[in-house]
């Protein structure tokens, strides 16, 4: 039985968690600019401290309103930040 959200959303949050750069399929480019016009926000969780990850997420990956990028180098604070990262969804 598929039940609903008694709740109308009023943004749509796409969330990425990676720990490295497309290597396969659509570019990440012309995936973003696709849904840019939809009112949508991409936002990424970085995983591990990859020299020049955060800015290819950047340049390729996050946009709309409210957009950031949440780097976790430290796994055991992975749980917290996580918890951070909803709350500032649903805040942006």
């Amino acid at each position: 039985m598929k039940q609903a959200s008694p709740y109308a959303a009023t943004h749509t949050f796409i969330n990425i968690c990676s720990d490295g750069i497309s290597n396969s399929g659509e570019s990440p480019q012309a995936a973003r600019d696709r849904v840019m016009d939809t009112d949508v926000t991409i936002s990424a969780v970085l995983l591990g401290n990859r020299p020049g990850l955060a800015d290819y997420y950047a340049r390729n990956v996050v946009g709309g309103a409210g957009a950031f990028i949440l780097p976790i180098s430290d796994t055991a604070a992975a749980s917290k930040l996580l918890i951070r990262k909803f709350w500032m969804d649903l805040t942006s």
